[in-house]
């Protein structure tokens, strides 16, 4: 019981209706390509409901990664997108300038109970261990994202289930000296 339906009319990034906007920062500015966005399922959509209590609609184009684990899926991240290219300390602006978090899980979901890539991943030998869904889609499928900074008991389990006998490597993330030392 952990899913949060998806929102509606999710489309791929070489969609002609997803803005130029959208592919510029996917393709052009974070370098990924259209085969790897398509390969992890990555959809953009405009939101039905606010991101958060009191904001305005958010009317800009968002990023929707599914959460799939044991084949079912679970939820979603939503990732926006600056569409002026301004970030601060894990915020963006959306287009009236309300800064508002870059990654946002919805309301019910379980991410601490989720390991994202997890169905690829479990058939490798080496997994790296990482921060991010963008750091998975780098690294490839055997990598597995933590949803954050730190693996909790539940994804703990979850390794030790899934991933017993393999080599698992954690890979901090470099540019936040937090994370580097918590891992």
């Amino acid at each position: 019981s952990n899913q949060v339906p998806l929102p509606p009319n999710l489309r791929d990034i070489d969609d002609p209706l997803v803005p130029e906007y959208v592919r510029k920062y996917w393709i052009g500015e974070r370098g990924f390509d259209v085969a790897t966005l398509k390969k992890f399922g990555v959809k953009f959509t405009y939101l039905t409901h606010p991101v958060k209590a009191g904001a305005p609609l958010c009317q800009q184009m968002v990023t929707i990664v599914p959460v799939v684990q044991d084949g079912d899926y679970w939820f979603h991240q939503i990732r926006l997108i600056p569409i002026n290219g301004e970030t601060a300390r894990g915020y963006e602006k959306d287009q009236l300038g309300v800064a508002l978090p870059k990654y946002i899980i919805p309301h019910g979901s379980r991410k601490n109970w989720a390991l994202y890539n997890m169905d690829r991943a479990k058939y490798k030998q080496t997994i790296y261990i990482v921060e991010g869904v963008t750091d998975v889609w780098r690294i490839g499928d055997n990598s597995i994202a933590r949803f954050g900074k730190t693996l909790s008991r539940a994804q703990l389990s979850i390794l030790k289930n899934k991933f017993m006998g393999k080599r698992l490597v954690l890979v901090p993330d470099m540019d936040d000296p937090q994370a580097y030392d918590e891992a």
